[in-house]
């Protein structure tokens, strides 16, 4: 199922680096993604708890869902939001990652 794909890129990145911390079916909201003053990705959980920041984030949900869990309210975020909600849902996704590796 949509849990496949980031269950096993979870699984590669912690194999090649064991620091790395994952958070697996992660409840969002509507703003529940911003930008931190350092430009990471800060993510709160739908029951509105602390922000978590991370350096990056992989999303598996659809593209619309993404599109309101970001803070719609940071003009940085206007383009991708606007991108995301134009998206057209299709039954198959296809996400290319590259990871530069030690």
């Amino acid at each position: 199922g949509m849990q496949t794909l980031p269950k096993y890129l979870a699984k590669f990145l912690m194999k090649n680096d064991p620091s790395v911390e994952f958070r697996l079916k992660y409840s969002l909201g509507p703003g529940s993604i911003r930008l931190a003053p350092d430009g990471r990705i800060a993510i709160s959980n739908n029951e509105g708890g602390p922000y978590e920041v991370f350096d990056a984030v992989v999303s598996c949900i659809p593209a619309p869902e993404l599109a309101l869990a970001l803070d719609q309210k940071d003009e940085r975020f206007k383009s991708p939001v606007n991108t995301l909600q134009d998206m057209k849902m299709g039954s198959c996704v296809v996400v290319s990652a590259g990871f530069d590796l030690p």
